[in-house]
């Protein structure tokens, strides 16, 4: 979906600037920075003016997306009286050769819903939420997190898909027996009896999850972060000579490499905020990311023991030798296979319960950058439709749609309340029931889903 091109993003919250003349004062954060200050006033102003129209038609559900003809505004309202608005402008101004305008697609508000809600995840696991940070160390010092966060996961947006798998924010695992995760399981546990102080883990292999304690939320929002900051914390800052690094501090040990934190904003960040369902105080924790024989292992703990060095050699004494045996054996365990591109049959595979996702319409790399999607864009776009759809029926009750697109790909839907699964066939599958048979071989993999006769 690269018909779409940011047009600024704004953070506000309308009681800081309650009065007509004091209305620059509610502007948290705007991008571009370069706009001048009579178009943000008046940018911020429609914003505020829309959102609080909408709700007076249903005060249960925020404005989420208004649409002109050449841009799309969307709405995320994370916390009590705090927006954040992304607005998007069509490439070219949306002119196409024929003089028309061609409008953007309404899937994007999925998609970018799904994006700032990941980006107020993250912002929240450094800082503990917008609130947190505004009424502990005050305004001044909320908006500059905020304008050094978001200018820089902006600088991501070239990198994502912009379609389904952004929509799901879904997890990758690493294919193990039973066996297998019982005695990584078994490792961690003898390390928490030599360090007490740990409170959660998450582990990962080649990027792929194989052990997390934390809640969906927190192991999303903690794997995007790992993600995000690959380059200086799980990839390339781990085969680096010891050195102290934008202030992160990498260690060498006998078995792998550990680093205390991860470089945020102008500063190593050693800390990271657990968000409580109940809501509740954050849980404030230490971050030690240790890596060793290409796992990764992420350690929050409740009080770090002084000296520092003492701890890390202690993880590494423990956990180091088993990592090496462990390593090996699961070299041997089945890997995603990915079909390739001119296969007549992609799917696209989420597990509502754990948030596992699987896809061979996407292209995988060894890179930390995410996956190039195989599908055309009209195809893409009705799977993201079709997810809409879902979205606004009874999860108790299964639904199957199948439609065929302009570009004669066809594309069926399965959902059930734990599972959903899109499958596209392209133009060689020559009619519906041709699709309905291969459909129903690829769901014979999942327990719980089949397509209808």
């Amino acid at each position: 979906m690269n018909d779409a091109k940011l047009d600024s993003l704004v953070v506000y919250n309308s009681k800081f600037g309650p009065k007509e003349y004091e209305a620059e004062k509610k502007i948290l954060f705007y991008q571009p920075e370069s706009e001048n200050l009579g178009n943000k006033l008046l940018n911020v102003g429609l914003f505020e003016a829309l959102s609080k129209f909408t709700l007076d038609f249903n005060p249960k559900e925020p404005c989420e997306m208004v649409s002109t003809e050449r841009r799309k505004h969307i709405f995320s309202n994370p916390e009590p009286d705090y927006w954040v608005v992304i607005s998007l402008a069509a490439v070219n101004d949306g002119q196409m050769a024929n003089g028309k305008i061609k409008q953007l697609d309404d899937c994007l508000k999925s998609v970018f819903l799904a994006v700032l809600k990941s980006w107020h995840g993250r912002f929240s696991m450094f800082y503990g939420s917008f609130t947190h940070l505004f009424e502990s160390r005050g305004k001044l010092i909320l908006m500059e997190k905020l304008r050094s966060f978001y200018t820089r996961v902006l600088s991501e947006l070239q990198y994502l898909c912009f379609d389904i798998l952004t929509i799901y924010g879904g997890l990758y695992y690493k294919q193990l027996t039973s066996a297998q995760f019982l005695d990584f399981h078994s490792h961690l546990s003898g390390l928490r009896d030599k360090v007490p102080n740990i409170q959660h883990c998450l582990a990962m292999h080649e990027g792929n999850m194989i052990f997390s304690n934390l809640n969906r939320e927190n192991s999303t929002n903690l794997i995007d972060i790992l993600k995000s900051h690959s380059n200086s914390t799980t990839h390339s800052l781990f085969t680096r000579p010891d050195q102290s690094i934008s202030g992160l501090s990498i260690y060498q040990l006998h078995h792998g490499r550990c680093c205390s934190g991860i470089f945020e904003g102008s500063k190593n960040s050693n800390w990271i905020y657990l968000g409580q369902k109940d809501g509740g105080e954050y849980e404030k924790l230490q971050l030690i990311i240790y890596q060793a024989y290409k796992i990764t292992i992420c350690l929050l703990l409740e009080k770090l023991e002084l000296p520092f060095t003492d701890t890390i050699k202690k993880i590494d004494a423990q956990i180091g030798p088993q990592l090496h045996t462990f390593a090996t054996r699961i070299q041997s365990a089945p890997r995603l296979t990915v079909e390739h591109p001119d296969s007549n049959m992609q799917y696209i595979y989420f597990k509502k319960d754990d948030l596992a996702t699987e896809s061979t319409c996407h292209a995988y790399s060894n890179s930390s950058r995410p996956c190039r999607c195989l599908l055309p864009n009209p195809a893409m776009k009705v799977i993201c439709h079709l997810e809409d759809m879902f979205k606004n029926m009874d999860t108790r009750q299964e639904a199957e749609l199948i439609c065929k697109v302009h570009n004669n790909y066809w594309v069926g839907a399965k959902s059930n309340s734990n599972q959903e699964i899109f499958i596209a066939g392209n133009p060689k599958i020559s009619n519906l029931i041709h699709f309905n048979e291969e459909a129903r071989k690829i769901v014979l993999k999942f327990n719980g889903l089949s397509f209808s006769d």
